[in-house]
């Protein structure tokens, strides 16, 4: 019912197809799910003509801009996050290091999200055209809810579970 007021009318019957399967198998289940297509352009996503050169463009503005101890899987992360975001390379690379230098002044020294960890969630922002503040703002208010419900301290998974909560 929760997920039913945020889906606009021409999903209404995707809803009703995902409430219909009920004991089915998980796999029927997952090719209904309307979020899993990558059949439609949205907003966010498009699909580029060559993912693989668009990828490498994104990976290589991003290494270029980064440090010489910086760890290089999170750049691959981030530069697949992005592979399906409008935008030039250099200035999406740009956006990211924006808000991870955003966080960073926010997040303390001590916490348990690291330099690799900040760089995977500041693409996802970037991708959706969120802020560094606004989430950040939303992680300290769900922690008190998480504590609420007697969920362990974790920063980590505290910062993740707000990003997967947000888009919906």
């Amino acid at each position: 019912a929760l997920y039913a007021t945020r889906l606009d009318a021409s999903r209404a019957g995707d809803l009703a197809a995902i409430l219909s399967l009920r004991g089915a198998t998980g796999s029927a289940i997952l090719a209904a799910v309307p979020f899993r297509s990558d059949a439609q352009e949205t907003a966010h996503h498009y699909l580029p003509a060559d993912p693989l050169s668009r990828f490498i463009a994104l990976h290589g503005a991003l290494e270029a801009s980064s440090r010489w101890w910086q760890d290089g899987i999170p750049l691959r992360l981030a530069a697949i996050t992005m592979v399906t975001s409008r935008g030039e390379p250099t200035a999406i690379s740009a956006a990211i290091r924006a808000v991870d230098e955003e966080m960073q002044g926010r997040i303390p020294w001590y916490s348990g999200i690291s330099a690799s960890v900040r760089l995977i969630l500041a693409a996802q922002l970037v991708k959706y055209g969120d802020t560094a503040d606004a989430f950040l703002d939303e992680v300290e208010r769900m922690r008190g809810l998480f504590r609420e419900v007697g969920l362990r301290r974790d920063d980590v998974h505290e910062a993740l579970a707000v990003l997967v909560l947000r888009r919906f």
